[in-house]
Formats: structure tokens, sequence, C-alpha cells
């Protein structure tokens, strides 16, 4: 029996990453190639389910396992926000380092071993402390002539942690260490992150938003994993169209149908059994999620957006017609963030557009 392609892990699954793959990484690899003391900084943002842990996952396997000369020399270092990303950071880059670097630079650096140096690591707890460290530790991938790439992922608000790492990055990279950042997040999140005093140098770096995947892409996908099987007939093309570019909706409908195919159920019933599986994943992992996110605010205005012609082409006056709570003096903030949370279309004086698939549905049924 083959192993299902679609099966969800939570890591790297190539099939959810089909999109923007060549364009994220060949930034990633073509700064890593020029950089000498200047660093690579990319911010990758999309809401829950639009494969940002998978493209991290992607990148750090491809710096792994590639034979590609841009990742001769460079270590990822995979981190997720936390409330101890500090403690993370400086675990991950001494339980990095090779020990047979460390046996070239004892003598140097004083230090007998890399056990008793890992052990004599004093835990961050501020800004200035952490950053020696972090410079500690640098200074023998320097001298190895190496570069570190950060990868942090689940950016999901601006903590007293993160704004300690990153102003600390940007010390390091301003001091000569070949260091790197790809920080990936959801949307509000990562706009906070730019507009934090101590981080605007953030909002300098190249951001890259997730876009949906084409219909082309994923019937084309379809059709060469299904024909594995002898599923050549199946309605790629409506398979497609059900996904709506929804790289999560992509992974869970193939699953789903592949599973069932293989224990012979008729193909129409499989896909319609796949597609309400689909849904129901994407309400209680992705949606839910995103709702529960929101302020009182911005979800109580995204739910009286949807009431109206199906959340499409919604104009402001619509809504405040509704005799609800809003005005025209306090619907402006909740609009905005629902913009930055990528749930909706607007542009001053146009009309609003819930754009997330199947996210109305969801709406009505809370």
């Amino acid at each position: 029996m083959l192993v299902n392609p679609f099966k969800p892990v939570f890591d790297y699954n190539e099939l959810s990453y089909i999109n923007q793959n060549l364009e994220i990484e060949n930034m990633v690899r073509n700064s890593l190639l020029e950089y000498s003391t200047v660093g690579t900084t990319l911010l990758l943002t999309g809401i829950r389910g639009s494969g940002k842990t998978s493209i991290l996952t992607y990148l750090r396997k491809q710096i792994i396992q590639s034979n590609d000369q841009a990742y001769s020399k460079v270590i990822p270092i995979s981190l997720n926000m936390s409330n101890e990303l500090l403690d993370e950071t400086i675990d991950k880059l001494a339980s990095s380092i090779n020990k047979d670097w460390f046996e070239d630079l004892s003598i140097e650096f004083g230090i007998p071993g890399l056990i008793k140096f890992s052990s004599d690591i004093v835990r961050a707890t501020n800004a200035t402390s952490f950053r020696g460290r972090l410079e500690n530790i640098l200074n023998i991938y320097k001298n190895k002539d190496l570069k570190v790439l950060f990868l942090i992922d689940e950016v999901q608000k601006t903590s007293e942690q993160l704004t300690t790492f990153t102003q600390a990055y940007s010390m390091v990279l301003s001091e000569g260490y070949k260091v790197g950042l790809v920080m990936a997040g959801l949307p509000n999140a990562i706009y906070k992150l730019t507009l934090t005093d101590p981080l605007t140098f953030i909002a300098r770096a190249p951001l890259m938003k997730l876009e949906p995947l084409s219909n082309f892409e994923v019937e084309q996908e379809y059709q060469l994993k299904f024909k594995e099987i002898g599923a050549d007939r199946l309605d790629f093309t409506g398979m497609s169209q059900f996904v709506s570019g929804n790289p999560y909706l992509f992974q869970a409908q193939g699953y789903k149908l592949w599973e069932l195919l293989e224990k012979k159920v008729e193909s129409d019933t499989a896909l319609s059994m796949s597609q309400e599986y689909a849904l129901q994943m994407l309400y209680k992992n992705i949606y839910s999620l995103v709702i529960r996110g929101l302020s009182e605010n911005e979800r109580q205005l995204l739910i009286d957006i949807s009431k109206i012609n199906n959340g499409i082409n919604v104009s402001t006056n619509e809504i405040i017609n509704q005799k609800n709570k809003w005005k025209y003096n306090n619907i402006g903030s909740p609009r905005v963030s629902l913009v930055q949370w990528d749930l909706i279309d607007y542009q001053p004086r146009s009309p609003i557009t819930i754009k997330q698939p199947y996210l109305v549905d969801y709406l009505k049924t809370i």
C-alpha cells in the first residue's frame, strides 16, 4: 500500500508548499550567497493554515540536505515563539556546535571541552546578558566562517522575549556577525512588530505575504498524485475549485479522498465525504482559532459583514444601517484590524468583502 502523500504532519509536507516555494527560497538563497557581513532578514506572513510552518521547515531541510553552494556554510537554527525564546536560542546554538570545531578553538576561548562550555551557559534574563552570551557563541561560528540563519515560527504578538532577541540580532548584525533571520507570523502580529519602537529596522526587511494557491497548480498536483493509485478520472477541476486556493483545504481534501479510495469507496461518494471532512477540519483547526484571536469588536464586525450579501461588496452604510452598534466614529479601528488580519478586502470609499474561503459559512455556525 502506498503512503498517503497528503498525510497531515505538523512540519513539512511538500504538497502544502507548491505556490511561492521557488520565490521564497531564491530570496533566502541569493541573500546567503551575497552577504559577507550583511545578513538576510525576511518576514513571512499569512493567516493560520497558509503554509508558514511548512515553508520554514522546507528551508531548514534544504539547507541541511542540499549540496547547493549557497547552503554549504549555513547553520539553520529553528525557534518557536515562547516565553523561553532567549534560552532556546542559546541552547540550540550551543548544541549545534560541532565538537571538532570546538577542539580547534579550545585554546583561543580557554574552554577545555564542549560539555563544560554548554553547562556553563547562564540563562539569559535580560538584554545585556543575552546579547553577551549570543556574541560569545557566535564568535565560534564566526571563527569557522559559518553563517547562522535563525528561523522563527508562530509570531503571534510582540513580547519582551521577542523584542530582546530582535534587538540583539540587530546589534550582532551591525557588528559583522554572519547572521540572518526569517520570521513567520500572523499578519496582524507581523504588522505590529514593525511598529514597535525598538524594532523599526524590521520594517525595512522584505515582507512576503503568502498568497492563495493557484487553481492550476492544485489541479496538476492532484492529478499527479492520484494517478499513483489509478484514480485518474476524478473531477480534478472541481476539486481545485473547492480548495479555493487554501493550502489547508488542499491537504485535508487530498488526505481524506486518498484514504477513502484505498478503502474502495465509490469515487463520487468519496469526493463528497472528503470535502465535508476538509471543511470540518478547516472550521475546527483554523477558523475557530482565527475568530478566537480577534477582539470582541473585530469579531462582531466580521459577523455583521457576513450577514449582508454573504459578505461580498458590503458598504459601510449598509453595516451602519443594520441598526446595530456601529457608527462612523467607531467602525474604523476594527475594520482596519480585519484588513491587517487578512480577513477582509477594503480600500477607503470602497465596499468590503470577506476574502477567506468558506469563512462566511463558518460565521453562520457560531
